[in-house]
């Protein structure tokens, strides 16, 4: 596996915008809860566009939340993994 990491909302909005002609990656594992931003708004911010619109995106938390959880599933989360 390739693996690569991102500190934060910030960065990953930078990767997105940037990485165009790269190939997207086979799976995506995004937290709830970060520091600089909400993963939920980024998963609805990704997801509204056809680039991304097929990767399966796997939502993370360390606390149990049943609103973003069931809003994560609706906008096309595959699952949700309690941390």
């Amino acid at each position: 596996f390739e693996v690569e990491t991102l500190p934060g909302a910030t960065a990953l909005l930078e990767s997105v915008s940037a990485g165009t002609g790269r190939p997207l990656p086979d799976v995506l594992l995004l937290d709830v809860l970060m520091p600089d931003g909400n993963g939920v708004a980024i998963l609805e911010r990704l997801k509204a566009g056809p680039r991304w619109h097929e990767v399966p995106v796997v939502m993370l938390s360390a606390v149990p939340l049943d609103e973003p959880l069931v809003r994560a599933l609706g906008l096309g989360a595959v699952d949700f993994v309690r941390k």
